[in-house]
C-alpha cells in the first residue's frame, strides 16, 4: 500500500501536480518549492581530509532512508570539497537545505593542470547545489586511466562516504541517481568509472581519451551506456588527444549525446582563470572569456534534464535537446526571484542561430550538436 508521500509524489508525476502544493511532500521544509533548474537557491560547502576509520566521524550521520550503516571503522573517506544546497547568503560551512527533498550525486574529477581543485572549480559545483545537487570536488584526480581498480577506488571511497557516513547522508538520493563530471585526465577516469558504478549522466570537458593505451579510446567510449555530454575545443585539444571528432571517438558513443565545441577555446578555459599552471588558458583579446560560464550553464542544463532533483518534477521539461536555455525564458523563479540572481549568466547573454548558417563572427562561438534516438541536431551559440 502506498504511504501518503508515496501517494502524493506518484500525483505529481502522473500530471496532477496542480492538485497537490509541495509542502504535503516537504512539510518541514524552510521553503515551499523543490530547488531545480527553475527554482535555485543559495549554495554551501564543506572541505573534507583524507581520513579512515573512527577519525572520519566528526558528527553522527544521519542515514539515508533503508540504509544501515557499517561500523565506523570501515569508514574511509578521500580529501574533497563537497557543494550542496543552502539558503545561507555565506556558502563557507553554510547549513545545508535540510528536510526538503534528497538531491542527487555529482562527482567532479580534475586533470593534470597543476595548481589546487578546490580553487580551480568553484563555478560549476557551485551552480549545480543551488539548483539541488550535492557535488564532491575531489582532491584525487590529474592521472590517466590504465584500468586498474585502484585508479578509481578513491572515487568509489567518496561516493560510498557521503552517501553512508556523510552527516547529511540522508540528503542524498539513492544510487544510481549519480552522474560524474571529468576534466582532461579525469575525463579518462569518470570513464573508467562508468563501467563500474551505475550512473544516469556523464559529462567530460576535454577528456583526453586519444591518450588511453590500455584499451582502445572507442572501447572505453562505448561502455558509457547513459546520457553523454562531450565538451572540447578546436584549437590545442587536437594536440592533447581531446578532440572528439578524430579516430572516430564521437561515433563510439552511444545515445543519447551532446556535443559542444568551444570555438577559439583552450585546453585549461573551464577552471578559473590563472589557476591551472600546466594548462592552456585564454588571456588574449581574440580568445573566448565565457567558456567557464558557459560550460558550466551547458553542464547545469545538462543535468536537469537527465538527472533531477527528487522532487523536480517539470524543470527538466524545459531544456530541449540542444540544452540551450536562458533563465528570462524560464518561469518567474519562486521567491520574487530572491535566490536566483547571477543563475545562468552566461546563458542570459548569448543568442542561438540554426547551424544551417555559416558561425555568427562573434568572438566566442560554441558549435552545439546533439544525438537522440529519434534526432540529429546542429547549431550554434554566441557571446559577445
Amino acid at each position: 500500500m502506498l504511504t501518503r508521500r508515496e501517494f502524493l509524489a506518484f500525483g505529481l508525476v502522473s500530471g496532477v501536480s496542480g492538485c497537490v502544493n509541495l509542502k504535503d511532500l516537504q512539510p518541514n521544509c524552510a521553503i515551499n518549492w523543490a530547488p531545480s533548474l527553475t527554482a535555485p537557491v543559495f549554495y554551501g560547502y564543506k572541505d573534507y581530509s583524507d581520513c579512515s576509520g573512527s577519525s572520519c566521524l566528526s558528527v553522527i550521520p544521519k542515514a539515508a532512508p533503508g540504509v544501515k550503516p557499517p561500523s565506523i571503522y570501515d569508514q574511509v573517506r578521500p580529501a574533497m570539497r563537497v557543494y550542496y544546497p543552502s539558503l545561507d547568503g555565506s556558502p563557507n560551512a553554510a547549513a545545508i537545505l535540510d528536510q526538503c527533498e534528497r538531491f542527487p550525486l555529482v562527482l567532479l574529477v580534475h586533470g593534470d593542470c597543476g595548481g589546487n581543485p578546490y580553487y580551480q572549480w568553484d563555478l560549476m559545483p557551485a551552480q549545480l547545489a543551488r539548483c539541488g545537487y550535492v557535488v564532491a570536488v575531489t582532491q584525487y584526480g590529474g592521472v590517466l586511466s590504465q584500468g586498474q581498480p585502484s585508479q578509481t577506488l578513491k572515487l568509489h571511497q567518496a561516493e560510498t562516504w557521503l552517501r553512508t557516513y556523510w552527516e547529511h547522508a540522508d540528503r542524498v538520493m539513492a544510487p544510481p541517481n549519480t552522474a560524474v563530471i571529468g576534466h582532461s585526465y579525469g575525463g579518462t577516469l569518470v570513464a573508467q568509472l562508468a563501467a563500474e558504478m551505475p550512473l544516469k549522466a556523464f559529462v567530460s570537458l576535454s577528456g583526453v581519451f586519444g591518450q588511453v593505451l590500455w584499451e582502445t579510446p572507442q572501447t572505453m567510449l562505448s561502455r558509457i551506456q547513459v546520457p553523454s555530454l562531450f565538451c572540447w575545443n578546436d584549437n590545442d585539444d587536437t594536440g592533447v588527444d581531446a578532440d572528439m571528432s578524430q579516430g572516430h571517438l564521437w561515433e563510439s558513443v552511444g545515445l543519447p549525446k551532446h556535443g559542444i565545441v568551444f570555438m577559439k577555446g583552450h585546453h585549461g578555459d573551464y577552471l578559473r582563470l590563472n589557476t591551472a599552471p600546466r594548462c592552456g588558458q585564454s588571456t588574449q583579446p581574440s580568445d573566448c572569456y565565457h567558456v567557464p560560464g558557459l560550460a558550466t550553464d551547458f553542464v547545469t542544463t545538462f543535468m536537469a534534464k537527465y538527472v533531477p532533483p527528487q522532487y523536480d518534477f517539470s524543470a527538466f521539461t524545459w531544456v530541449p535537446d540542444k540544452l540551450f536555455v536562458r533563465p528570462q525564458d524560464l518561469p518567474a523563479p519562486p521567491g520574487n526571484g530572491f535566490y536566483a540572481g547571477g543563475f545562468l549568466s552566461s546563458f542570459a547573454g548569448s543568442q542561438q542561430f540554426p547551424g544551417s548558417q555559416p558561425p555568427p563572427s562573434n568572438t566566442c562561438v560554441e558549435r552545439v550538436f546533439w544525438q537522440t534516438p529519434s534526432i540529429l541536431g546542429f547549431m550554434f551559440v554566441a557571446s559577445a
